[in-house]
């Protein structure tokens, strides 16, 4: 067998060596530089995420995921939401019942959140995702309306 046979096959290898050399840096290069691979800071992530969060609102008239499931909407109409039109592919407008409110449910991450009645007891769960690259939100009504 001629020794030149096997140089497309060592060549290849040295292309593969090469474009995962260069992804590498490409990757290192961003990270050094305080970026995600999406493009965004990790700060603006985040600062994005808190946005979307509050921008559901907080009394009265909110935007709500429409990812939730008919099961959900349901419970919330019969406790007295007021669903509305749709803000996007992801929001809808709602009108809360008098006292209940949105909140924050976890103090190190904005995009979760509750909907509490007038007493505080939980009602709904939120989560709402906008990073930019990424904007998503669903939504879950909590059965016993108690704390979990």
């Amino acid at each position: 067998m001629r020794p030149w046979t096997y140089e497309p096959f060592i060549w290849c290898v040295i292309l593969v060596a090469l474009l995962e050399a260069s992804h590498n840096i490409a990757t290192v290069t961003a990270t050094m530089a305080g970026m995600t691979m999406s493009g965004y800071t990790s700060n603006q992530i985040l600062a994005r995420e808190k946005a979307a969060a509050e921008g559901l609102g907080t009394e009265s008239e909110v935007s709500l995921p429409i990812q939730a499931g008919d099961s959900a909407w349901k419970k919330l109409e019969a406790l007295g939401v007021e669903f509305g039109d749709r803000v996007d592919r992801v929001l809808c407008k709602a009108t809360l019942p008098a006292g209940w409110k949105i909140v924050p449910c976890d103090g190190n991450d904005p995009r979760h959140r509750d909907i509490v009645d007038a007493d505080g007891k939980k009602i709904a769960y939120l989560f709402m995702k906008d990073s930019g690259y990424d904007y998503y939100g669903n939504m879950s009504v909590y059965d016993s309306h108690e704390e979990e």
